[in-house]
Protein backbone atom coordinates (compact mmCIF):
# COMPACT_ATOMS: atom_id res chain seq x y z
CA UNK A 1 0.00 0.00 0.00
CA UNK A 2 2.86 2.40 0.56
CA UNK A 3 3.32 5.08 -2.07
CA UNK A 4 7.05 4.34 -2.12
CA UNK A 5 6.30 0.89 -3.54
CA UNK A 6 3.62 1.94 -5.99
CA UNK A 7 3.67 4.59 -8.72
CA UNK A 8 0.35 6.13 -7.78
CA UNK A 9 -0.02 8.07 -11.03
CA UNK A 10 0.13 4.89 -13.09
CA UNK A 11 -2.79 3.24 -11.30
CA UNK A 12 -5.64 3.62 -13.79
CA UNK A 13 -8.49 4.03 -11.32
CA UNK A 14 -10.68 6.91 -10.25
CA UNK A 15 -9.63 9.12 -7.33
CA UNK A 16 -11.15 11.90 -5.26
CA UNK A 17 -9.65 14.62 -7.49
CA UNK A 18 -11.42 13.12 -10.50
CA UNK A 19 -14.74 13.06 -8.66
CA UNK A 20 -14.28 16.70 -7.63
CA UNK A 21 -13.53 17.59 -11.24
CA UNK A 22 -16.71 15.84 -12.40
CA UNK A 23 -18.73 17.76 -9.82
CA UNK A 24 -17.32 21.01 -11.20
CA UNK A 25 -17.30 20.14 -14.91
CA UNK A 26 -18.42 17.00 -16.71
CA UNK A 27 -16.59 18.26 -19.81
CA UNK A 28 -13.24 18.53 -18.02
CA UNK A 29 -13.70 15.06 -16.50
CA UNK A 30 -14.46 13.64 -19.95
CA UNK A 31 -11.45 15.46 -21.44
CA UNK A 32 -8.89 14.36 -18.88
CA UNK A 33 -10.18 11.07 -17.50
CA UNK A 34 -11.99 9.55 -20.49
CA UNK A 35 -10.13 10.96 -23.48
CA UNK A 36 -6.90 11.00 -21.42
CA UNK A 37 -5.94 14.45 -22.69
CA UNK A 38 -2.58 15.49 -21.31
CA UNK A 39 -2.80 17.99 -18.45
CA UNK A 40 -0.55 21.01 -18.15
CA UNK A 41 1.08 21.15 -14.72
CA UNK A 42 0.74 24.20 -12.49
CA UNK A 43 4.12 25.27 -11.15
CA UNK A 44 2.98 28.15 -8.97
CA UNK A 45 5.14 29.06 -5.93
CA UNK A 46 2.22 28.33 -3.60
CA UNK A 47 1.84 24.84 -5.05
CA UNK A 48 5.58 24.17 -4.80
CA UNK A 49 5.59 25.28 -1.15
CA UNK A 50 2.67 23.00 -0.37
CA UNK A 51 4.38 20.07 -2.09
CA UNK A 52 7.58 20.60 -0.13
CA UNK A 53 5.72 20.70 3.19
CA UNK A 54 3.57 17.71 2.25
CA UNK A 55 6.63 15.67 1.23
CA UNK A 56 8.44 16.33 4.49
CA UNK A 57 5.46 15.69 6.75
CA UNK A 58 3.91 12.87 4.73
CA UNK A 59 6.53 10.92 2.78
CA UNK A 60 9.29 11.62 5.31
CA UNK A 61 7.02 11.52 8.41
CA UNK A 62 8.30 14.90 9.57
CA UNK A 63 12.00 13.97 9.45
CA UNK A 64 14.11 16.76 7.97
CA UNK A 65 17.11 14.43 7.82
CA UNK A 66 15.17 11.96 5.68
CA UNK A 67 13.92 14.84 3.54
CA UNK A 68 17.49 15.97 2.84
CA UNK A 69 18.39 12.43 1.78
CA UNK A 70 15.33 12.08 -0.47
CA UNK A 71 15.12 15.62 -1.82
CA UNK A 72 16.19 14.63 -5.33
CA UNK A 73 13.31 12.16 -5.67
CA UNK A 74 10.82 14.92 -6.39
CA UNK A 75 12.62 18.26 -6.38
CA UNK A 76 15.35 20.20 -8.16
CA UNK A 77 17.16 23.10 -6.49
CA UNK A 78 17.45 26.11 -8.77
CA UNK A 79 20.76 27.90 -9.21
CA UNK A 80 18.88 31.23 -9.43
CA UNK A 81 16.21 32.84 -7.26
CA UNK A 82 12.71 32.39 -8.64
CA UNK A 83 11.26 35.88 -8.87
CA UNK A 84 7.62 36.94 -9.03
CA UNK A 85 7.98 39.49 -11.84
CA UNK A 86 6.30 39.47 -15.22
CA UNK A 87 9.16 37.67 -16.97
CA UNK A 88 9.03 34.75 -14.56
CA UNK A 89 5.27 34.55 -15.07
CA UNK A 90 5.88 34.43 -18.81
CA UNK A 91 8.44 31.64 -18.40
CA UNK A 92 6.00 29.62 -16.28
CA UNK A 93 3.48 29.80 -19.14
CA UNK A 94 6.22 28.98 -21.66
CA UNK A 95 7.11 25.89 -19.68
CA UNK A 96 3.46 24.79 -19.46
CA UNK A 97 3.11 25.07 -23.25
CA UNK A 98 6.37 23.18 -23.68
CA UNK A 99 5.05 20.29 -21.59
CA UNK A 100 1.79 20.37 -23.53
CA UNK A 101 3.66 20.04 -26.82
CA UNK A 102 5.98 17.26 -25.67
CA UNK A 103 5.33 13.69 -26.79
CA UNK A 104 5.87 10.53 -24.75
CA UNK A 105 9.48 10.26 -25.97
CA UNK A 106 10.25 13.78 -24.77
CA UNK A 107 10.32 15.38 -28.21
CA UNK A 108 8.93 18.93 -28.42
CA UNK A 109 6.54 19.15 -31.36
CA UNK A 110 6.35 22.95 -31.70
CA UNK A 111 8.89 25.69 -32.27
CA UNK A 112 10.31 27.72 -29.40
CA UNK A 113 9.26 30.98 -31.05
CA UNK A 114 5.62 29.90 -31.41
CA UNK A 115 5.43 28.78 -27.78
CA UNK A 116 7.14 31.94 -26.55
CA UNK A 117 4.72 34.12 -28.52
CA UNK A 118 1.73 32.14 -27.24
CA UNK A 119 2.96 32.52 -23.66
CA UNK A 120 3.59 36.25 -24.19
CA UNK A 121 0.09 36.77 -25.62
CA UNK A 122 -1.49 34.98 -22.67
CA UNK A 123 0.42 37.01 -20.09
CA UNK A 124 -0.28 40.24 -21.97
CA UNK A 125 -4.00 39.39 -22.00
CA UNK A 126 -3.75 39.43 -18.20
CA UNK A 127 -2.78 43.12 -18.32
CA UNK A 128 0.97 42.50 -18.20
CA UNK A 129 3.71 43.89 -20.47
CA UNK A 130 1.59 46.90 -21.42
CA UNK A 131 2.70 48.41 -24.71
CA UNK A 132 5.49 45.84 -25.20
CA UNK A 133 6.13 43.64 -28.21
CA UNK A 134 7.04 39.96 -28.16
CA UNK A 135 10.41 40.81 -29.75
CA UNK A 136 11.25 43.01 -26.78
CA UNK A 137 10.29 40.24 -24.33
CA UNK A 138 12.44 37.73 -26.21
CA UNK A 139 15.42 40.07 -26.01
CA UNK A 140 14.89 40.46 -22.24
CA UNK A 141 14.69 36.69 -21.90
CA UNK A 142 18.00 35.92 -23.57
CA UNK A 143 20.95 35.41 -21.18
CA UNK A 144 18.81 36.21 -18.12
CA UNK A 145 18.00 34.47 -14.86
CA UNK A 146 14.63 33.72 -16.41
CA UNK A 147 16.28 31.80 -19.24
CA UNK A 148 18.39 29.86 -16.73
CA UNK A 149 15.21 29.09 -14.78
CA UNK A 150 13.51 27.84 -17.96
CA UNK A 151 16.45 25.62 -18.93
CA UNK A 152 16.65 24.12 -15.44
CA UNK A 153 12.91 23.42 -15.49
CA UNK A 154 13.34 21.77 -18.88
CA UNK A 155 16.17 19.58 -17.62
CA UNK A 156 14.17 18.54 -14.56
CA UNK A 157 10.87 17.42 -16.06
CA UNK A 158 9.01 15.20 -13.61
CA UNK A 159 10.38 17.12 -10.65
CA UNK A 160 9.37 20.37 -8.99
CA UNK A 161 11.92 23.16 -9.14
CA UNK A 162 12.39 25.27 -6.01
CA UNK A 163 14.87 27.94 -5.03
CA UNK A 164 16.88 28.19 -1.83
CA UNK A 165 14.60 30.73 -0.14
CA UNK A 166 11.53 28.58 -0.77
CA UNK A 167 13.33 25.51 0.55
CA UNK A 168 14.38 27.31 3.73
CA UNK A 169 10.86 28.64 4.30
CA UNK A 170 9.34 25.17 3.88
CA UNK A 171 11.76 23.71 6.43
CA UNK A 172 10.99 26.53 8.85
CA UNK A 173 7.25 25.89 8.52
CA UNK A 174 7.74 22.16 9.10
CA UNK A 175 9.85 22.81 12.20
CA UNK A 176 6.96 24.80 13.68
CA UNK A 177 4.67 21.85 13.05
CA UNK A 178 6.88 19.09 14.48
CA UNK A 179 7.80 21.20 17.50
CA UNK A 180 4.23 22.25 18.33
CA UNK A 181 3.18 20.63 21.61
CA UNK A 182 -0.38 20.06 20.39
CA UNK A 183 0.56 18.59 17.02
CA UNK A 184 3.88 16.78 17.31
CA UNK A 185 2.31 13.56 18.61
CA UNK A 186 1.71 12.73 14.96
CA UNK A 187 5.42 12.70 14.19
CA UNK A 188 7.28 11.99 17.44
CA UNK A 189 7.26 8.20 17.16
CA UNK A 190 4.99 7.48 20.12
CA UNK A 191 5.03 3.77 20.91
CA UNK A 192 1.27 3.37 20.77
CA UNK A 193 1.09 5.03 17.34
CA UNK A 194 1.99 3.04 14.24
CA UNK A 195 2.59 5.84 11.72
CA UNK A 196 2.37 4.45 8.17
CA UNK A 197 2.98 7.88 6.62
CA UNK A 198 1.78 8.36 3.05
CA UNK A 199 -0.37 5.41 2.09
CA UNK A 200 -1.95 4.28 -1.17
CA UNK A 201 -5.12 2.17 -1.09
CA UNK A 202 -6.88 0.57 -4.04
CA UNK A 203 -10.51 -0.39 -3.48
CA UNK A 204 -13.91 -0.78 -5.12
CA UNK A 205 -16.99 1.30 -4.37
CA UNK A 206 -20.39 1.12 -6.07
CA UNK A 207 -18.84 -1.00 -8.80
CA UNK A 208 -16.16 1.63 -9.53
CA UNK A 209 -12.44 0.84 -9.35
CA UNK A 210 -10.94 3.47 -7.03
CA UNK A 211 -7.60 4.60 -5.62
CA UNK A 212 -6.54 7.09 -2.98
CA UNK A 213 -3.28 8.51 -1.65
CA UNK A 214 -3.59 9.45 2.02
CA UNK A 215 -1.10 12.01 3.36
CA UNK A 216 -0.69 10.37 6.75
CA UNK A 217 -2.25 7.20 8.15
CA UNK A 218 -1.67 6.21 11.77
CA UNK A 219 -2.98 3.29 13.78
CA UNK A 220 -3.39 3.80 17.52
CA UNK A 221 -3.46 0.26 18.87
CA UNK A 222 -3.77 1.38 22.49
CA UNK A 223 -7.00 3.31 21.90
CA UNK A 224 -8.08 1.24 18.88
CA UNK A 225 -8.22 4.10 16.41
CA UNK A 226 -7.25 4.48 12.76
CA UNK A 227 -6.38 8.14 12.17
CA UNK A 228 -6.50 9.65 8.68
CA UNK A 229 -4.68 12.98 8.42
CA UNK A 230 -4.80 15.18 5.33
CA UNK A 231 -2.34 18.07 5.20
CA UNK A 232 -3.49 21.45 3.88
CA UNK A 233 -1.31 24.54 3.58
CA UNK A 234 -2.87 28.00 3.52
CA UNK A 235 -2.33 31.68 4.27
CA UNK A 236 -5.48 31.62 6.41
CA UNK A 237 -5.98 28.43 8.40
CA UNK A 238 -8.47 29.67 10.98
CA UNK A 239 -10.93 32.31 9.78
CA UNK A 240 -11.82 30.76 6.42
CA UNK A 241 -11.07 27.03 6.63
CA UNK A 242 -14.75 26.03 6.60
CA UNK A 243 -15.30 28.21 3.52
CA UNK A 244 -12.34 26.59 1.77
CA UNK A 245 -13.53 23.14 2.88
CA UNK A 246 -16.79 23.66 0.98
CA UNK A 247 -15.40 25.62 -1.97
CA UNK A 248 -12.71 23.06 -2.76
CA UNK A 249 -14.90 20.10 -1.81
CA UNK A 250 -12.48 18.74 0.79
CA UNK A 251 -15.49 16.79 2.05
CA UNK A 252 -15.44 14.50 -0.98
CA UNK A 253 -11.84 13.48 -0.32
CA UNK A 254 -12.64 12.94 3.36
CA UNK A 255 -15.53 10.59 2.65
CA UNK A 256 -13.59 8.84 -0.12
CA UNK A 257 -10.58 8.17 2.13
CA UNK A 258 -12.84 7.04 4.97
CA UNK A 259 -14.45 4.43 2.69
CA UNK A 260 -11.03 3.24 1.50
CA UNK A 261 -9.65 2.84 5.01
CA UNK A 262 -12.82 1.12 6.20
CA UNK A 263 -12.51 -1.49 3.46
CA UNK A 264 -8.76 -2.03 3.73
CA UNK A 265 -8.30 -2.06 7.50
CA UNK A 266 -11.62 -2.80 9.15
CA UNK A 267 -12.90 -5.34 6.62
CA UNK A 268 -9.75 -6.88 5.11
CA UNK A 269 -7.25 -6.61 7.96
CA UNK A 270 -9.60 -7.53 10.78
CA UNK A 271 -9.67 -4.23 12.68
CA UNK A 272 -13.47 -4.15 12.89
CA UNK A 273 -13.44 -2.83 16.46
CA UNK A 274 -11.16 0.11 15.56
CA UNK A 275 -12.75 3.54 15.18
CA UNK A 276 -11.81 5.59 12.11
CA UNK A 277 -11.06 9.25 12.72
CA UNK A 278 -10.52 11.82 9.98
CA UNK A 279 -8.73 15.11 10.50
CA UNK A 280 -7.15 17.92 8.51
CA UNK A 281 -3.78 19.27 9.60
CA UNK A 282 -3.92 22.94 8.59
CA UNK A 283 -0.44 24.43 8.20
CA UNK A 284 0.03 28.19 8.02
CA UNK A 285 2.43 29.60 5.39
CA UNK A 286 1.75 33.29 6.00
CA UNK A 287 4.09 35.91 7.41
CA UNK A 288 2.25 35.67 10.73
CA UNK A 289 3.69 32.17 11.32
CA UNK A 290 0.54 30.93 13.04
CA UNK A 291 0.57 27.67 14.95
CA UNK A 292 -0.81 24.66 13.03
CA UNK A 293 -4.37 23.53 13.70
CA UNK A 294 -6.19 20.22 13.52
CA UNK A 295 -9.76 20.15 12.20
CA UNK A 296 -11.59 16.96 13.17
CA UNK A 297 -14.55 15.68 11.18
CA UNK A 298 -17.56 14.17 12.91
CA UNK A 299 -19.52 11.12 11.79
CA UNK A 300 -22.12 13.56 10.47
CA UNK A 301 -19.47 15.28 8.33
CA UNK A 302 -18.41 11.95 6.83
CA UNK A 303 -21.99 10.79 6.27
CA UNK A 304 -22.83 14.09 4.54
CA UNK A 305 -19.80 13.80 2.26
CA UNK A 306 -21.03 10.38 1.16
CA UNK A 307 -24.76 11.08 0.93
CA UNK A 308 -24.80 14.80 0.05
CA UNK A 309 -26.13 17.71 2.09
CA UNK A 310 -27.93 21.05 1.99
CA UNK A 311 -26.79 24.14 3.88
CA UNK A 312 -29.18 26.47 5.67
CA UNK A 313 -28.68 28.87 2.76
CA UNK A 314 -30.27 26.29 0.47
CA UNK A 315 -27.04 25.43 -1.32
CA UNK A 316 -26.96 21.72 -2.18
CA UNK A 317 -23.74 19.68 -2.37
CA UNK A 318 -23.79 16.31 -4.10
CA UNK A 319 -22.25 13.42 -2.18
CA UNK A 320 -19.99 10.62 -3.35
CA UNK A 321 -22.85 8.19 -4.00
CA UNK A 322 -24.67 10.58 -6.33
CA UNK A 323 -21.53 11.71 -8.15
CA UNK A 324 -20.12 8.21 -8.68
CA UNK A 325 -23.48 6.99 -9.97
CA UNK A 326 -23.59 9.95 -12.36
CA UNK A 327 -20.08 9.18 -13.61
CA UNK A 328 -21.07 5.57 -14.20
CA UNK A 329 -24.24 6.64 -16.02
CA UNK A 330 -22.38 9.11 -18.26
CA UNK A 331 -19.82 6.45 -19.10
CA UNK A 332 -22.37 3.68 -19.75
CA UNK A 333 -24.63 5.93 -21.85
CA UNK A 334 -21.78 7.88 -23.50
CA UNK A 335 -23.61 11.05 -22.49
CA UNK A 336 -21.22 13.79 -21.39
CA UNK A 337 -23.02 16.87 -22.69
CA UNK A 338 -26.06 16.56 -20.43
CA UNK A 339 -26.71 15.57 -16.82
CA UNK A 340 -28.50 12.35 -15.90
CA UNK A 341 -31.50 14.18 -14.42
CA UNK A 342 -31.85 16.47 -17.45
CA UNK A 343 -31.60 13.52 -19.84
CA UNK A 344 -34.23 11.53 -17.96
CA UNK A 345 -36.56 14.55 -18.00
CA UNK A 346 -36.17 15.07 -21.76
CA UNK A 347 -34.05 18.22 -21.22
CA UNK A 348 -36.83 19.93 -19.25
CA UNK A 349 -36.01 21.20 -15.77
CA UNK A 350 -37.83 23.33 -13.23
CA UNK A 351 -36.37 26.35 -11.51
CA UNK A 352 -35.47 25.58 -7.91
CA UNK A 353 -34.74 28.97 -6.39
CA UNK A 354 -34.59 29.18 -2.62
CA UNK A 355 -36.57 32.41 -2.23
CA UNK A 356 -36.82 34.20 1.08
CA UNK A 357 -40.48 33.65 1.89
CA UNK A 358 -40.58 36.48 4.46
CA UNK A 359 -43.12 39.05 3.38
CA UNK A 360 -41.82 42.59 2.98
Amino acid sequence: MKVNNIDYRKIDKINASAIKMFDKSRFDFYKYYVLKTKKTEDYSPFLAMGLLIDFILSDCKGSLDEFDRRFDEKFKLLSVKKGSGQMFLLVDELFKFTLRDMDEEGNITSSFSSRFEEAFDKIQSQDKFKGKKVEWALEQFRNSDEEIYFQECLSSIGKYVVDQSMLEKAKSVVERVIQDENINWLFNGAQELDNLGKTVIEFEYLGMECKCEIDDLSIDHLNKKIIITEIKTSYDIEDSFEYTYLKRRYDLAAGFYYLAVNQEFREKQGLQDYEIEFQFLAVDTSKEKLRPLIYKLSKIDIDNSINGFTLKTGSYYKGLIELINEIKWCNEQSQWSISKIAYENNSILNLEINYDSTEK
